[in-house]
This record gives structure tokens, C-alpha cells and sequence, in this order.
């Protein structure tokens, strides 16, 4: 079972969405072979793995390293000021991973 949720950013305007995971486990052994079976996200959740808050620069926009102005235009080389969002990497579906490992 994994559980997760906080805030994305140190002001707390951005909210990290929480999740609950249900995973089952399970190993035979005998004598030196050993199969495993692991059954992961058995309720199918929609989650989010990693999540954290930053600002996008859209197409035609630079990456800047000033953090008060994050993004510039490439023409005119303008200040742009996004709005912060939380980007995040989805977590996987219903999984069954299957294993058989020899020990000699």
C-alpha cells in the first residue's frame, strides 16, 4: 500500500494531488528456483508518480535562469511572466509483473 499527497509549492498555492495504491506481493521458494508474482495498482487509480510545481515557457519563448523572469521571447527578448503549474509524470495502470529467478 502506498499513499501520497502534499503541497507543491513552498507558498501552498499549488496543491500535490494525493493517491492510495493497493499492490499484492507474493514469492515461492524451493530448493534453489524461486517464482514471484506481484500484482500492482489492483484498483486501476489514476495517480500521479511524480509531482512537482514550475513555470512552462511556451513555443517561441527561452528558458531563462533569472526566477523573476523565467521566460523570454526570442524576437524582442520581453520579460514573460507564467503562471506556475504542476507538471507531474502519470503512474502506471493495473500492472502484473511475473518472475523466476535460479540461485547457484
Amino acid at each position: 500500500m502506498r499513499r501520497a499527497g502534499a503541497g507543491a509549492s513552498e507558498e501552498r498555492t499549488l496543491t500535490a494531488r494525493g493517491y492510495f495504491l493497493l499492490d499484492l506481493t507474493g514469492r515461492y521458494r524451493w530448493r534453489n528456483v524461486e517464482l514471484s508474482l506481484q500484482l500492482l495498482n489492483l484498483t486501476d487509480t489514476d495517480w500521479r508518480e511524480a509531482q512537482f510545481a514550475d513555470n512552462s515557457c511556451v513555443r517561441g519563448e527561452e528558458q531563462s535562469s533569472n526566477p523573476n523572469a523565467p521566460c523570454f521571447s526570442k524576437p524582442g527578448r520581453n520579460a514573460v511572466d507564467p503562471p506556475a503549474g504542476i507538471h507531474f509524470t502519470p503512474g502506471n495502470p493495473f500492472n502484473v509483473r511475473a518472475g523466476v529467478k535460479v540461485f547457484f
